[in-house]
């Protein structure tokens, strides 16, 4: 499984995944490593949600990588439909197939906050949490978030603020 063969970045949160994710591809990059980045949404192409060392995919390995995709999901979906995986997981697990594919020395993958169900490594190199909504002003530790963030489909308590202070 690749997903848990890979050093890897994880970035969550609301604000600010972008550009930490593009930092950490390029310095990754220039150290010369060779790099697996996971983004969401795309603005043109599906293919820009997957990049090897910052190129995106061609729509025609997008497709290749969903006809491999495709059995695995109607095989679920025909057992139990609530099952059957979303969209985004599908494409995580094409970006997973596609880095080791690709024999990517490092991934950097980019979830929004509520969605940081991607199982990798049980120790990643870095997990980024962010989060600045003005609405949440209660400190939570760093290590309550990366708990609450471990389990699937974490979701605040509202009221909370998720940056977690610098002295404990």
């Amino acid at each position: 499984t690749p997903q848990r063969a890979l050093p890897c970045f994880h970035i969550a949160g609301t604000n600010g995944k972008g550009s930490t994710s593009a930092m950490i591809e390029s310095v990754q990059r220039a150290h010369g490593r060779k790099t697996g980045l996971y983004t969401s949404p795309h603005l043109i192409s599906l293919g820009e949600r997957i990049q090897i060392n910052r190129q995106p995919l061609t729509e025609a390995r997008v497709v290749q990588l969903a006809e491999v995709l495709r059995p695995h999901y109607e095989a679920i979906f025909k057992k139990d439909q609530g099952l059957a995986p979303t969209f985004f997981e599908l494409m995580t697990a094409a970006a997973f197939l596609e880095f080791e594919t690709e024999g990517v020395e490092v991934m950097i993958l980019e979830t929004k906050e509520g969605t940081v169900t991607i199982e990798h490594r049980e120790k990643p190199l870095v997990i980024v949490p962010y989060h600045q909504e003005q609405a949440r002003t209660e400190v939570v530790s760093a290590k309550e978030l990366l708990t609450a963030m471990s389990k699937p489909k974490y979701k605040p308590k509202p009221g909370r603020r998720t940056g977690a202070p610098v002295h404990q």
